[in-house]
């Protein structure tokens, strides 16, 4: 019969106490989020930033931490973070990495939301609804205007640019809609097109790439045919402000988005081109609500907490700044119902250390050489490299010991801290 994977206790303090991993959920406010967190073995709320080892964030620019420059001593102890939504705006990935902080987001739960928001911008403006609507709170009839005329969308090609989650998602959406669907990535994927190739062939284009550069550019908007729908629902950065003005006034381009350059209570003081570009007769949009629903909002929290509770209890996260960091989850085989990590050999670890240090030559021999030293046996080892920011490289090694005190435990990992110095050390411990 297969049994539960053994329960995570807590981490051994250096003072050799078993202590709670204490989570800050900061602005994800989803009941069901905290409430999970809540429940969970191991798992404590805290709004303590000092005290904090993960962070829950949703959209509070505040959580930029990572730009401060006493993020250290305000926030010691952060060793995940987890966005509930899509990308990493208010995260700085390499800032993380460079501290072995790993960093998650939660993509899945809001696709849908997202694409049926971006399908209903690229409708409503085929359909000419903000025309419509200017004639008709003028209390005008304007049913013969050119202006007004709906295009077909089943005449057009829809261009998308960034298949990722949310573009396949609207790809699935909009075929029934549209004649033809091309689209273009950064990845070698069968059938893409370059950009260039796709601006000048489409009709209507939807933009969902992350990022803080224009992707749309000036010399990429020269390329539209007259009259070019432009829907963004990813980031206002990677559309060119500017030269999308300018394309609407020149080219009667048709804008639709959901996401702005700088989005916050004075925007449109601080920055004239947004003003020009939501007072623009071309322009039909929102103020960043496809995935602000109360269901999205609760399944995003959810997930968000589900991947810092993963972290905590087993150190198996696999972190978006750190690509490659899939380590072993602690799991009752199937036939057995032994705990084990899902291969084959059955064992249950006791004590979990897990490890976020340099890529360097010699880190594994370091760690079974003084493990051994203390009579204590390694029943699973991984290791596995990480992703390269400026001239680090970072890796994770995560050791399963078997039979292994609290105390003989600490004496290894300052043994291991001392002659490898990682970013982040942790000692899990499970219930017999």
């Amino acid at each position: 019969m297969v049994t539960q994977a053994p329960q995570y206790r807590g981490d051994i303090a250096p003072d050799g106490n078993i202590v709670p991993f204490p989570v800050e959920p900061r602005d994800v406010t989803s009941p069901a989020a905290i409430d999970k967190l809540a429940q969970a073995s191991g798992v404590e709320i805290t709004r303590d930033a000092l005290r904090a080892r993960g962070v829950l964030i949703r959209s509070d620019k505040k959580s930029q931490f990572l730009e401060d420059p006493d993020f250290d001593e305000r926030h010691p102890n952060v060793e995940v973070i987890a966005r509930a939504g899509v990308g990493h705006d208010n995260i700085h990935k390499g800032r993380a990495a460079r501290r072995g902080i790993s960093t998650v987001s939660t993509p899945g739960p809001s696709s849908e939301p997202v694409a049926q928001h971006a399908l209903m911008l690229l409708l409503a403006l085929a359909r000419k609804m903000p025309q419509n609507m200017q004639h008709l709170r003028k209390g005008e009839w304007a049913k013969k205007l050119p202006e007004v005329k709906p295009l077909n969308t089943k005449t057009m090609t829809l261009g998308i640019i960034g298949r990722g989650r949310i573009g396949q998602t609207l790809e699935t959406m909009a075929g029934p809609h549209f004649k033809d669907i091309i689209f273009a990535d950064k990845r070698d994927l069968p059938g893409r097109v370059s950009l260039e190739e796709l601006m000048s062939r489409v009709d209507a284009v939807s933009v969902h790439v992350d990022g803080k550069k224009p992707v749309v550019t000036r010399e990429l908007l020269a390329l539209a045919k007259p009259g070019l729908i432009i829907v963004n629902t990813a980031r206002g950065a990677v559309v060119d402000t500017e030269a999308l003005v300018q394309a609407m006034t020149e080219k009667g381009v048709l804008v639709g988005t959901d996401v702005f350059r700088l989005e916050e209570k004075d925007m449109f003081e601080k920055d004239p081109a947004l003003a020009e570009l939501v007072r623009h007769p071309n322009f039909f949009g929102s103020c960043h609500t496809a995935a602000s629903d109360d269901a999205t909002e609760e399944a995003l929290g959810l997930e968000a907490a589900q991947r810092v509770i993963e972290f905590a209890q087993q150190a198996t996260v696999n972190p978006e700044n750190i690509p490659g960091h899939t380590l072993p989850r602690l799991k009752p085989d199937e036939e057995s119902g032994e705990f084990g990590n899902g291969n084959g050999e059955h064992h249950t670890p006791i004590i979990r250390m897990a490890l976020t240090h340099e890529s360097v030559p010699g880190v594994l021999a370091t760690v079974t050489g003084i493990v051994a030293a203390h009579h204590v046996n390694i029943a699973k080892l991984t290791n596995v490299e990480g992703g390269q920011f400026d001239d680090h490289q970072l890796a994770m090694t995560v050791a399963d010991m078997e039979k292994a005190t609290e105390t003989t435990a600490l004496k290894i990992r300052r043994a291991i801290e001392e002659a490898l110095h990682p970013y982040k050390s942790r000692l899990l411990t499970f219930a017999d």
